[in-house]
């Protein structure tokens, strides 16, 4: 009797978690370190400033393609422009140069909606402090972009990445990021 709810146990904890194992890069260089989602090892570098925020992190697809992903929130009566659109991307040997842009998420009517912006545009904070209207355009003051490296640099162990500064900071924002591999619990509800 007791081996069998020894064993009727470990199957039962082994339907609770699920064992991810996949490839991230862990950045430095901005000034925090955060985990996206929280569980997962440290991935996200932030910066804040005059109450806004901006998540770089980078990841290797399904596809075994390096994606880096800026993200930026800006709440109410907050302001930012990024002095260029140009990045900087190097590794061993090499250097490119990236022109970006935005992904500007808004609500039209109460439906999401997003737009290309100019990465060096005035960005546009949220334009409502607690719920948004039915009506209208609103702006939600977030912010996404995601560049998906070359095939040819699939392999690499680390980079760095440089992105101009906002206004108010003087040197560009750079990060290295080192390739690292995860392997942790993830809890997941029985259906």
């Amino acid at each position: 009797m007791n081996r069998t709810f020894i064993i009727a146990l470990v199957l039962l904890g082994g339907g609770c978690t699920t064992r991810l194992h996949y490839e991230y890069f862990e950045p430095s260089g901005l000034d925090s370190v955060i985990s996206m989602p929280p569980q997962a090892p440290k991935n996200v570098a932030t910066l804040a400033w005059s109450g806004c925020e901006l998540q770089v992190g980078a990841e290797v697809s399904k596809e075994n393609r390096i994606v880096i992903t800026l993200r930026a929130f800006l709440p109410p009566s907050t302001h930012a422009v990024f002095s260029s659109d140009r990045a900087k991307f190097s590794v061993t040997g090499a250097e490119e140069e990236m022109k970006l842009s935005w992904q500007e998420w808004t609500l039209s009517n109460g439906v999401g909606a997003r737009r290309e912006v100019a990465f060096d545009a005035p960005l546009k904070p949220q334009s409502f402090a607690k719920t948004p209207t039915r009506l209208g355009i609103e702006d939600m003051g977030r912010y996404e972009t995601t560049i998906t490296l070359p095939a040819h640099y699939s392999d690499i162990r680390y980079f760095t990445f440089e992105l101009p500064p906002p206004k108010g900071h003087i040197k560009p924002l750079r990060m290295t990021f080192v390739r690292r591999t995860a392997d942790y619990r993830y809890f997941v509800q029985l259906q």
